[in-house]
């Protein structure tokens, strides 16, 4: 995380930092799931553990990482109270009984490692 902005980088913005300011690593854990099986509410796969200094860090190795051909349009991007999601917008795949679009969506959860250790 990002402690503290030296002066000329909070002139920049919030996600921008340099050797001057004061910041820690953190580690985050990305989880995949998909509704098949999972949801985004519940815990799902360990797929990484990565270092970073900030979510927006975080999200980005994410969707470079395991969404690479995905467009900024193409995906939902999301901050609940103890996760970030990032999953594909698709427009519906199905239809259920009730005439109802159903949306097979797949995604990624990033939690941050509260421990601060790298251990899972």
């Amino acid at each position: 995380m990002t402690i503290q902005q030296c002066n000329d980088c909070n002139k920049k913005g919030k996600n921008v930092y340099c050797n001057n300011c004061i910041k820690s690593l953190d580690y985050f854990y990305v989880y995949k799931y998909n509704d098949n099986d999972d949801n985004r509410f519940n815990k799902s796969q360990l797929i990484a553990t990565i270092k970073a200094y900030t979510w927006h860090e975080a999200i980005n190795y994410v969707k470079n990482r395991f969404l690479p051909h995905r467009s900024k349009e193409d995906l939902i991007i999301n901050c609940e109270k103890d996760f970030t999601y990032l999953e594909e917008n698709k427009s519906g795949s199905a239809i259920n009984t009730d005439n109802k679009v159903e949306e097979n969506r797949f995604g990624y959860k990033i939690y941050l490692n509260k421990e601060g250790n790298e251990s899972r």
